[in-house]
């Protein structure tokens, strides 16, 4: 089942706002701060230069500079003194927080959307997708799905299995970032996908899916604009999730 970011009560914060936005709503223990960012947005003042989307490396660039302009301002901290480290795997983290939590964090970006999750709770891994028909085709079922997902796949009406793939791609890809190990672990060795996702469904707290294989994981799929975004995490179903778009 896929929910809708707006059906969460999204809060949409002006990206000079950010600072003041973290002081206000102060973090609890257990809950996941999720931001959502257009690249494109011609309004953010966040040192992103309209041309500096030409170019996969250039948007990357732009996309992880405005990413950690949003973490510093969360943190309450300048830009440049962001306490980033990395774990054994290579995964960054952060130290601890004001509060003395220890704080986990994941980022990624497609085109011209990225999205930085920060986590007070367990690990954390986030990843997000333009939904496409060319970027999904039917050939990749084979490495991304397992023999069970390949079934589901295979009978669903050909006009939803875009969408079907890409969460069924951002949810597995989502996992692999939080436990750190990336493409170590074959996609397709991970069960992530059911026949009702990609449909709308009613938002409820237990939204949070446990996946069988990784009994401390829990994942769901969030749709927001036109993207697709695959969310994991390792800590209880009840974690509270706070959804942000950062606007200009």
């Amino acid at each position: 089942m896929q929910d809708c970011l707006d059906s969460l009560g999204m809060d949409r914060v002006p990206i000079a706002e950010v600072r003041q936005y973290a002081a206000r709503r102060q973090r609890s223990p257990g809950t996941i701060v999720l931001y959502c960012l257009r690249l494109d947005d011609g309004r953010l003042d966040c040192g992103i230069r309209a041309d500096s989307l030409n170019g996969q490396w250039r948007r990357r660039a732009a996309a992880r500079d405005a990413l950690q302009r949003i973490l510093a301002a969360d943190l309450n901290l300048p830009h440049t003194e962001v306490p980033l480290t990395r774990d054994p795997n290579g995964k960054p983290c952060l130290g601890r927080g004001e509060d003395g939590t220890t704080l986990q964090l994941s980022c990624a970006y497609t085109r011209q959307f990225a999205v930085l999750a920060i986590s007070s709770g367990g690990q954390v891994g986030v990843d997000i997708e333009v939904v496409n028909a060319d970027r999904f085709p039917d050939e990749i079922a084979d490495v991304l799905l397992s023999p069970r997902e390949r079934r589901l796949y295979r009978d669903l009406p050909a006009q939803v299995r875009p969408r079907w793939m890409a969460g069924a791609w951002v949810r597995k890809e989502a996992i692999l970032k939080g436990l750190g190990r990336g493409l170590q672990i074959p996609p397709a060795l991970i069960e992530a996908a059911e026949a009702d996702d990609g449909v709308h469904g009613e938002t409820t707290a237990d939204s949070w899916r446990r996946l069988p294989g990784l009994p401390k994981w829990s994942v769901r799929e969030l749709a927001w604009a036109a993207t697709v975004i695959g969310l994991a995490q390792s800590g209880p179903p009840s974690v509270s999730l706070r959804t942000v778009e950062v606007t200009g």
